[in-house]
């Protein structure tokens, strides 16, 4: 017997074979089980309910009189079917349904009582939000990326077409897994079910933030991946919200994003621009007198950074002559006694203290007849292209040099070129600052196109350390010592000094302040408390007194004194 499924008020009356009335004993014990059921508290995962409708028996009553007959039961009645979770009144078709399966007893009851509660069908509906779009999905178009995506590897692989086809590839649920009938997007989009929905189809559809569009979808047979073709309904650099939509039943995926871009005519190699680790040494230049000997007797020093690509350690000191003084050294001198050699890492070496852009990129070539460099022309054409005829020169990117190593002996210390860096940006408020991720998502087209070719960038900055003097035979020298440091490792221990005391910095005192730190920067030191450290100071380039790189740009002076932007550092 199918148990009642909600509470009713209405009184249990049973009328038992071969008898009309209950002995007073019984009428008493089925009203104190009823009562105490009642006031049970709930137990875990369930309810215990109390029965909503009466029980009824033949040969005292020929059926539900002004109540309705719960047909799965063969013995209830109700005073409406929704006393009767599941179940609904039954349409006189579905009462003539069950009837042609009913005994003779059965069709009595039916003939007798006010309705019949017929069983209510479970529908299998097609689910929603049931698929995710996986981030391979690409557009394709002669043969190569259509979108703003990492696409060419796919694109190569698939049919060459003039048309923008778009490639997708989703993940059902559980839902539609464990589903017979569903199992993957193929039948998800065409099997019918019992909804009463025939013909299901989907589509793609499109928003672009105004008006919708809905574009045939191409699915295959048990697969969860789709084609279709948006080479009409889209345009290039506009952002789409997309997601595929069963238009019968509105059944739609998870929704995903599309921006076409134009396709470059240059046949300069595409993608993001070759990126090179820029490594940080130290040479000690000591300070000293030379005894009768030859021997050069130390009692001063200075240290002053080096710099170059990850890929160009610099030659090693020289060999002194017996009668020479050693007065620069560049590598350890306690783990490797002696004289330098390729074979010694440099002293302090940190290997990954600053990016730059690779010089061996072939885009970094300049082109013999413009006289420019051939990234900077694939920016202009991109940016013609995708404006449909608007000229724009473009000069973003400038060649840093800086010395390697030290003169020692007959070797001159010469500025090698280090890579390549961005100019700085200038907002409309004369801000300095570097491209993000956000600027390159966001609606200038300029930043949309160097997005493609660049990471998020940061400032690079100059710093000075304070001035150190050291002994030259009967003489004395100031030395003075410049270093590179990146805005990510500067401010957090960067600081200004104002009447006597100093206060922690913040990026926006970069350049309203004159702002110090102390090196080696230890993230377990306070940055205010200078121990046994160096004080640096950020000097703009015309402001330094010891080596200034060449291939800063002179005619942009960011006011927070960085000298253009690198790629970031995480």
């Amino acid at each position: 017997m199918k148990m009642m499924r909600k509470t009713a008020t209405s009184q249990f009356i049973t009328y038992s074979l071969g008898q009309n009335i209950w002995s007073v004993k019984n009428v008493i014990l089925l009203t104190l089980i009823f009562t105490l059921s009642a006031c049970l508290p709930e137990a875990t995962g369930s309810k215990l309910r109390k029965l909503s409708g009466s029980a009824i028996y033949k040969d005292n009553q020929k059926g539900c009189g002004e109540k309705y007959f719960v047909f799965s039961t063969g013995n209830t009645c109700v005073e409406a079917c929704t006393d009767y979770e599941g179940t609904h009144v039954g349409s006189s078709e579905e009462i003539a349904e069950v009837k042609k399966e009913a005994k003779e007893d059965i069709l009595t009851i039916i003939e007798n009582s006010k309705g019949v509660c017929i069983d209510d069908v479970e529908v299998i509906k097609r689910p929603t939000n049931a698929f995710n779009i996986e981030p391979t999905t690409c557009s394709c178009r002669n043969g190569k990326s259509d979108v703003v995506n990492d696409c060419d590897a796919t694109c190569a692989t698939k049919t060459n077409s003039a048309n923008a086809i778009l490639y997708l590839n989703t993940t059902p649920s559980a839902e539609v897994l464990l589903n017979d009938k569903l199992k993957n997007l193929n039948n998800w989009c065409r099997v019918q079910l019992e909804d009463g929905l025939e013909a299901p189809e989907c589509y793609l559809k499109l928003w672009d933030g105004s008006s919708e569009q809905y574009v045939p979808l191409n699915t295959f047979v048990n697969s969860n991946s789709a084609t279709a073709d948006i080479s009409t309904v889209t345009t290039f650099n506009k952002t789409y919200i997309a997601s595929i939509v069963e238009t019968k039943s509105g059944a739609k995926t998870g929704e995903f994003q599309i921006y076409r871009k134009p396709q470059s005519s240059s046949s300069t190699v595409q993608g993001a621009l070759k990126i090179t680790p820029i490594s940080q040494y130290t040479c000690i230049t000591y300070g000293g007198t030379t005894a009768t000997s030859g021997e050069f007797l130390r009692n001063s020093e200075a240290r002053i950074f080096y710099y170059y690509a990850s890929n160009e350690t610099p030659a090693p000191v020289p060999p002194y002559a017996s009668n020479k003084p050693r007065n620069v050294v560049c590598h350890d001198e306690f783990l490797h006694p002696g004289n330098d050699s390729a074979e010694y890492p440099r002293l302090e070496n940190i290997p990954l203290h600053f990016s730059m852009w690779d010089k061996t990129d072939p885009r970094f070539v300049e082109d013999a007849a413009t006289k420019k460099l051939a990234i900077n022309k694939v920016l202009e054409d991109r940016y013609f292209e995708e404006t449909n005829g608007q000229s724009a020169t473009f000069g973003f990117f400038t060649q840093v040099t800086y010395p390697n190593r030290p003169s020692v002996g007959t070797t001159t210390q010469t500025a090698i070129p280090m890579g390549y860096m961005m100019i700085a940006f200038v907002d409309s408020q004369g801000k300095a600052f570097c491209p993000k991720q956000s600027d390159f998502s966001g609606n200038d087209l300029i930043y949309n196109i160097l997005g493609e070719y660049i990471p998020e960038t940061e400032a690079l900055y100059l710093a000075e350390k304070e001035a150190e003097v050291i002994q030259e035979g009967s003489d004395f020298k100031t030395v003075y010592g410049n270093m590179f440091i990146t805005e990510s490792k500067v401010l957090p221990v960067a600081f200004y000094i104002e009447n006597g005391l100093k206060i922690k910095a913040s990026s926006g005192n970069m350049a309203s302040k004159t702002i110090h730190f102390y090196w080696p920067i230890d993230s377990r030191e306070d940055p205010l408390f200078q121990g046994n450290r160096k004080l640096y100071t950020i000097r703009s380039p015309d402001n330094l007194s010891g080596q200034t790189p060449t291939g800063i740009p002179t005619s942009i002076r960011p006011n927070d004194k960085r000298i253009g932007c690198v790629p970031r550092s995480f």
